[in-house]
């Protein structure tokens, strides 16, 4: 899930919470060679779990791995505490069996992570971080905007955020979830987040960074005492992205190469559900012109 640009930002984030005795990345044989791989190891002190791919296995390699040598650092005494940079429901049964025996647990979500997992982790004891990748010290230098019209800007992002912990996803997920927002509280909350402002009219939603969708949720939340408008059921949310490209002119120009990603697929915007939605998707993506292909009937 996470590759060396996110790796000096996770062991800060664990190092402010504790002494770090020792951090295994697991992964593919082949990325041990790998020269960024193994320079930024090296820099960082990283052991590397070299775990093999077998033919006709169903459970990915890497999660058995991982349960093994965190049991065994447990169970040996080396450590009090086990920290998780992880992404998925997978490791929760890891993390409630280390609390049964009397085991730190610390869970790492990026912030784009879909907020029921870290949610479950919390129920679980498991003390959850939820931070904004920085792609190696690199910060996005782009935002997307969301307009009450449905139609975004991309916009100069002046105070980028990359490294604070979100905690307070809970409020949020409570209300849309209330609301109809969310059809699970393991969504991910940005389309519930700008449907929400969509319907009750709460004006520009900047809907990337996600870190700053939150926050503007948080703040409309406090700051309103209204009665909230419930999901209507026909607002469509679409934020669309395009392969990243890794060199140095789009880290100049965008700061990361999720920014890139986003920025350059041209921003979010919503739609009215209807029988022609489904048209109008795929025209606005480009996959439909006026020309060669302008009739899929």
């Amino acid at each position: 899930v996470h590759g060396p640009d996110s790796w000096q930002q996770l062991i800060a984030l664990v190092s402010e919470r504790g002494t770090l005795a020792s951090a295994f990345v697991f992964g593919p044989p082949e990325l041990e060679v790998n020269s960024k791989w193994r320079q930024s190891m090296s820099s960082l002190g990283i052991a590397f779990a070299g775990v093999p791919r077998k033919t006709g296995g169903v459970k990915d390699p890497n999660d058995i791995a991982m349960a093994c040598e965190a049991s065994g650092l447990v169970c040996r005494g080396e450590v009090g505490g086990i920290a998780l940079a992880v992404g998925d429901m997978d490791f929760l049964f890891l993390a409630s069996r280390l609390r049964s025996w009397g085991c730190r647990t610390l869970a790492l979500f990026d912030a784009s992570s879909h907020a029921g997992v870290a949610r479950a982790f919390e129920d679980a004891g498991t003390e959850v971080v939820r931070y904004t990748s920085e792609q190696g010290g690199r910060l996005p230098k782009k935002q997307v905007v969301l307009h009450s019209n449905g139609e975004s800007t991309i916009e100069t992002l002046h105070q980028p955020d990359g490294g604070k912990a979100l905690t307070e996803d809970a409020p949020i997920v409570d209300l849309l979830d209330k609301l109809g927002y969310l059809d699970s509280p393991d969504d991910p909350l940005v389309p519930g987040i700008a449907k929400f402002y969509h319907a009750n009219s709460l004006g520009s939603l900047t809907v990337w960074p996600y870190i700053f969708t939150r926050t503007q949720m948080l703040a409309a939340m406090s700051a309103n005492s209204k009665s909230w408008r419930s999901n209507p059921g026909d607002i469509v949310f679409l934020l669309p992205k395009v392969r990243a490209r890794h060199n140095a002119a789009e880290r100049r120009e965008f700061g990361t190469s999720t920014c890139s990603s986003v920025v350059r697929a041209g921003g979010a915007f919503i739609l009215e559900d209807s029988e022609e939605l489904l048209d109008k998707v795929l025209r606005r993506l480009g996959f439909i012109d006026e020309g060669l292909n302008s009739d899929v009937e």
